[in-house]
C-alpha cells in the first residue's frame, strides 16, 4: 500500500481515491499508517495556512491603501449611486489588463496542501491584489475587485459565476442589488471588446437588467452556477473600514 496524499478529505492510496474511513475499511491492517499520514498531513496543512495568513494580511494592508487613493481619485463622495457605479467600472476595465499566467497561478493554490477556506479566501485576496496593486487581471480577478469596490461604498454587491450545463465555459462577473432589483455588469468583455475596437465605455454598457441578462444566458445555453457569499476583511476582529474613516469616526 502506497499513500500519495491527502487533501480535501480525500486520501489518494495506490492512485485510487477514498475517504478516511472507506481506507480504514480497505487496508485495516495499515489503520495506524494511514492515521499517522493523515495527521502529518492535517499538521502541515495548519503550517501552511498560516504562512499564508501572514501573507494575506500584507496584502489586504495594501489594498485598504490602494483603494482610500482609488475613491479619491474617483472622487465619489457626492455623486449618486449609478454614478459611483460607473465609476468603478470603467476603472477596472481602463486600469487592469487581462493577464492569462493568473490561470497557472490558480492552479497552483488549489493544488496546494492548504485548508479549503484558505483557498477561499486567498483566491477572493489574490484576485483583488492583483487587478488593483498590480494592474493584472482575469474574469475572476474583475468580478471580486468590483464587488468589493461597491461594497466599500456600501451597495450590495457580490460576484457569480456562469457556465453551461456541463460546468463548462465557466465566467466570472457581477452582481448588484439596487431598488429591489437585480443588474449585471461584466467587465473582462467590455475591456476585450473596448481593446478590440468594437465598443466603448458609454454608461449603458456598465449594467444589465436582470430580465436582459437572463434572455442573453438562456439564448446561449447558459446559466447562474454559484452565487458568492463574499470574504468579510477583518481588523483586530471587526469589521474593516475601507471609507473615509475621518468622516465616520
Amino acid at each position: 500500500m502506497k499513500i500519495e496524499s491527502f487533501k480535501d478529505g480525500i486520501l489518494k492510496i495506490d492512485g485510487q481515491t477514498m475517504s478516511i474511513a472507506e481506507a480504514f475499511k480497505t487496508y485495516p491492517k495499515e489503520v495506524r499508517g494511514i492515521y499517522t499520514f493523515v495527521n502529518n498531513a492535517i499538521r502541515e496543512m495548519e503550517r501552511q495556512d498560516e504562512i499564508l495568513h501572514v501573507e494575506n494580511i500584507e496584502k489586504i494592508r495594501q489594498i485598504k491603501g490602494k483603494v482610500k487613493e482609488i475613491f479619491d481619485e474617483l472622487d465619489l463622495k457626492n455623486d449618486m449611486t449609478y454614478t459611483q457605479i460607473c465609476k468603478i467600472f470603467k476603472y477596472i476595465v481602463t486600469s487592469s489588463s487581462y493577464d492569462d499566467k493568473i490561470f497557472d497561478e490558480k492552479q497552483e493554490l488549489y493544488n496546494a496542501n492548504i485548508s479549503p477556506l484558505e483557498k477561499y479566501k486567498t483566491l477572493e485576496i489574490n484576485g483583488i491584489y492583483n487587478c488593483l496593486i498590480e494592474n493584472r487581471s482575469d474574469c475572476l480577478g474583475d468580478a471580486v475587485t468590483m464587488s468589493f469596490l461597491l461594497r466599500c461604498l456600501d451597495i450590495d454587491s457580490t460576484y457569480i459565476t456562469i457556465g453551461d450545463k456541463n460546468f463548462q465555459n465557466i465566467h466570472s462577473l457581477v452582481r448588484t442589488s439596487l431598488f429591489g432589483h437585480k443588474f449585471y455588469s461584466d467587465p473582462t468583455t467590455v475591456r476585450e471588446a473596448l481593446q478590440n475596437g468594437i465598443t466603448n465605455l458609454d454608461d449603458c454598457k456598465v449594467i444589465m437588467t436582470e430580465k436582459f441578462y437572463k434572455k442573453f444566458l438562456k439564448d446561449n445555453n447558459l446559466k447562474i452556477l454559484h452565487v458568492y457569499s463574499p470574504i468579510e476583511f477583518l481588523e483586530d476582529g471587526q469589521k474593516m473600514n475601507f471609507g473615509d474613516e475621518d468622516e465616520k469616526n
